[in-house]
């Protein structure tokens, strides 16, 4: 059974478009900041790496 969605890092990086299994306890998020939508920086689209508890 799957289990309700939850929000995380709500605000930190922008808009969280795809999540990826690296491997072990990993995982790639990538951001989607830059596509025509408000006022986005430089670096604002990235790969972040983070570990799953």
């Amino acid at each position: 059974m799957a289990a309700a969605p939850q929000a995380f890092l709500t605000g930190a990086y922008g808009r969280l478009r795809t999540v990826v299994a690296a491997g072990g306890r990993k995982i790639w998020l990538v951001t989607s900041n830059t596509d025509g939508r408000g006022t986005p920086n430089k670096g604002d689209d990235r790969v972040l790496e983070a570990q799953v508890r």
